[in-house]
């Protein structure tokens, strides 16, 4: 089953190891512009050291004797490759050299001495640069949890700082491509041209970044007001609603508390959580059992309720749902309850879970709304209305008109502009409220609590949601 992850495993780090070869020769060339006399090795160590954290913001979750097995499986078949390539490379050049009688003897001589050392060379310093990573990764799965951490926290603001970074050179680089295209820019000003770019891309790079930080440590609030299909007995109610705590990620726990104080304010009769709860694997939570004393502190008339999202699997699973019940949070697995004789609350599976929820699966709506309709008979209660918390917005098209409002999370509204821009083109409904006609159910998404891979919000919210339902 793990040769399954090789291919894709092999191509993230192929791409990993282009990009960081691309910035790294860009930032080089600017330094050098200021410091002709720079060290390109010194360089490179030091690139290197300050890039290897990035996988660990990329790869927070999965096991390192699992990378360590996997790296070595993709890179032996790589390293087949570069033999085989470097052999082939040998044996057409000695055909060519051989036979090509405009050759002399002395070249000949002078490029079999020279040639075959120079090309196993570049073969050794590929493949013992490949192997670095492997090693490095089971050094560090031997280090304290703390500097694992912090290595992970390291990563994931270096990745904030690289993402836009990247997208900024290679627009910088187009440019230039395109000046020089239409001669614009000759090739004796290249290098200050390139100089003078590649400072205003740090600079804006910086500006960029400091506010997706900035903006990461904020919360709003979106504020609805629905009247349902069938009408809410009595006074209305107060649903406050939050998708993709990702507790494990870096700050997942530190903001849990100022999140509990802001769900609290908002005099909630029924709090929802919306799947994404975890982040892959429940033990890359620092202090499980303080979070679990902070999540019971939730003051809400009826409860907490919260159904599992893609990233609330694995097999891990198990303890996530313990987590949540000693958290005195109910799980709704394709289940619904009756609150207060009022309303229906249905909790939905994620379709796409990454590793699966064991035995559990995503079932046929109607399955649980004949439950539903059972249950209402036999309490007596006809006509309540149903809400329903499903993890992905991808699924809205399942519903119609026997529920009243359904909600969601797992867009993170793309997180980081442009992002949102694919986020919007994909899902009917990537953050807000939608009814699509007088008979329709409600559809809201929530752009999710916290954030994923980076601590870093641009164009976008840190957002919970507050519902009146009527």
């Amino acid at each position: 089953m793990d040769f399954i992850f090789v291919l894709p495993l092999f191509f993230f780090l192929s791409v990993w190891f282009g990009i960081n070869f691309y910035i790294g020769k860009r930032l080089f060339q600017t330094l050098k512009y200021i410091l002709p006399k720079v060290n390109g090795k010194i360089f490179v160590l030091f690139y290197t050291i300050l890039a290897m954290p990035l996988l660990f913001a990329f790869m927070p979750s999965v096991p390192f004797d699992l990378v360590y097995s996997l790296y070595f499986l993709a890179m032996g078949g790589f390293g087949l490759f570069v033999f085989v390539a470097v052999l082939l490379s040998l044996v057409g050049l000695f055909v060519i050299f051989n036979k090509d009688k405009s050759i002399t003897e002395e070249t000949k001589r002078k490029a079999h001495k020279k040639l075959a050392p120079h090309l196993a060379k570049k073969a050794f310093i590929i493949m013992a640069s490949l192997f670095i990573l492997p090693i490095t990764i089971e050094l560090i799965s031997m280090m304290p949890n703390d500097i694992i951490y912090f290595m992970r926290v390291f990563g994931a603001y270096w990745l904030s700082f690289f993402i836009y970074l990247l997208a900024l050179i290679i627009f910088v680089d187009f440019v230039i491509f395109v000046g020089r295209k239409l001669k614009l820019i000759s090739v004796e000003i290249l290098r200050k041209a390139r100089f003078y770019a590649m400072s205003a891309v740090l600079v804006l790079n910086c500006i960029i970044v400091g506010y997706g930080l900035y903006n990461f440590t904020q919360i709003r609030v979106a504020i609805y007001e629905v009247q349902l299909l069938r009408p809410l007995a009595g006074e209305p109610m107060t649903i406050v609603f939050l998708s993709d705590l990702h507790l494990g990620e870096v700050h997942s726990e530190r903001r849990l508390g100022r999140i509990v104080d802001e769900i609290n304010s908002l005099n909630p009769d029924i709090v929802t959580l919306i799947g994404d709860i975890f982040n892959d694997d429940f033990y890359i939570i620092r202090n499980p059992g303080r979070a679990a004393e902070i999540l019971r502190g939730i003051d809400s008339t009826f409860g907490v309720f919260a159904c599992l999202g893609n990233h609330d699997a694995g097999s891990t699973v198990g303890s996530m749902m313990g987590f949540l019940e000693y958290s005195d949070i109910t799980l709704l697995n394709e289940e619904h309850v009756i609150i207060d004789e009022r309303l229906v609350l249905i909790g939905r599976l994620d379709p796409y879970p990454l590793g699966g929820f064991g035995d559990m699966r995503r079932g046929d709506l109607s399955i649980i709304l004949d439950a539903v309709h059972a249950d209402k008979r036999s309490s007596n209660l006809y006509n309540l209305p149903i809400v329903v918390i499903d993890h992905n917005p991808s699924n809205i098209p399942e519903y119609g008109s026997e529920i009243d409002l359904a909600l969601f999370g797992h867009t993170h509204r793309g997180q980081l502009f442009p992002g949102s821009l694919i986020t919007s083109a994909i899902h009917i409904l990537d953050h807000g409220h939608l009814q699509k006609n007088e008979t329709s159910p409600h559809f809201i998404v929530t752009q999710g609590i916290h954030t994923w891979l980076m601590p870093m919000r641009v164009g976008t919210n840190n957002e919970i949601g507050k519902v009146a339902v009527r």
